[in-house]
């Protein structure tokens, strides 16, 4: 079944939502997606080396380094097993084309959803497993929204001024990127109303109390300017 706009909404494929949307305009924020699922097992990530090429990888995605130098971090990096192994798949390297690509952004989140459960470093038993099945679930609706938070829904067009990039919102925008606090995105809302935003899916991704925010966040995005 194709992707549509409510289904992108429903879905719990992420392979599925990540093949659906145009790789050429998608790299960056696929990247930023997969570094997110990482840093949300961060304290599972054993080896500080592969917690370096996570924030190698963010840094490649924000054009702060160039492909080679990541390349080469990433082709001298072991096949880690879960959490690091996410790390790995989150550099997306060595890929032979987009499918391929999608399928490494996609196993980054699998091996960090499996890492949670794993974690649970008791003798197997169906509560044990039960525990495992459910922390798994929860990780992987979490993964859900950081995709949708990163990708807004690609059925839904959303026009943005330029005259909503007043200096405010742009200093809050890029305050909050910088230092990974997303606490201020309501006052971010409050700051695009008053230039004269009034697109309600901008608002309401703001002023959503239960969203969580991460480097991506196509809002923030649209205020910097970055696709």
């Amino acid at each position: 079944m194709s992707v549509d706009s409510e289904s992108w909404e429903q879905s719990r494929n992420l392979q599925k939502m990540i093949r659906s949307v145009d790789p050429r305009q998608c790299d960056r924020k696929l990247r930023l997606f997969a570094v997110a699922c990482c840093r949300r097992v961060w304290d599972l990530i054993t080896d500080p080396a592969a917690k370096r090429l996570v924030e190698l990888t963010e840094q490649f995605a924000d054009g702060a380094i160039d492909r080679e130098a990541l390349r080469n971090v990433w082709s001298g990096a072991p096949d880690y097993p879960r959490a690091d192994g996410a790390a790995k798949q989150a550099a997306a390297f060595g890929c032979a084309s987009w499918e391929a690509a999608a399928d490494s952004y996609t196993r980054a989140a699998h091996d960090a959803e499996a890492a949670v459960a794993e974690a649970i470093d008791e003798p197997d038993s169906p509560e044990v497993g039960l525990r495992k099945y459910e922390l798994r679930g929860r990780e992987r609706a979490a993964q859900l929204d950081l995709l949708r938070e990163v990708l807004r829904n690609p059925f839904r067009s959303v026009s943005f001024s330029p005259t909503w990039r007043t200096e405010t919102a742009v200093l809050l925008a890029r305050q909050m990127y910088e230092s990974r606090d997303f606490s201020a995105m309501p006052i971010l809302a409050d700051a695009l109303q008053d230039a004269g935003c009034d697109h309600t899916l901008v608002l309401d991704h703001c002023r959503d109390p239960g969203q969580i925010h991460v480097r991506g966040c196509w809002v923030v995005d649209l205020v910097l300017g970055k696709s």
